[in-house]
């Protein structure tokens, strides 16, 4: 996970161990949470290319609300198979 200096936008990059999904090309979709379990971010499906993900989010809520400083949970989710770790937010 990699974040430019002023957070214009957050590179979540990621690996989906394509041989624990028995897939060459897995597809995933990524979630945010904030604290209260309230969806804060989401992409759409993704297709990873020989198991390798990522996104961008730019710190904003689906309705284009800057998120507060603060933890958030984020969820990779890629066939039966959710990966989960936490974001921190300092403004």
């Amino acid at each position: 996970v990699g974040a430019d200096r002023h957070f214009k936008r957050l590179h979540l990059t990621f690996n989906l161990n394509s041989q624990v999904l028995n897939q060459a090309f897995p597809t995933y979709q990524v979630k945010i949470f904030d604290l209260n379990g309230v969806l804060v971010f989401k992409t759409e499906t993704k297709t990873a290319i020989n198991g390798n993900g990522d996104i961008y989010w730019d710190g904003k809520d689906q309705r284009g609300n800057v998120v507060p400083s603060g933890v958030y949970i984020y969820q990779i989710a890629s066939g039966n198979q959710v990966f989960t770790g936490t974001i921190m937010v300092l403004r």
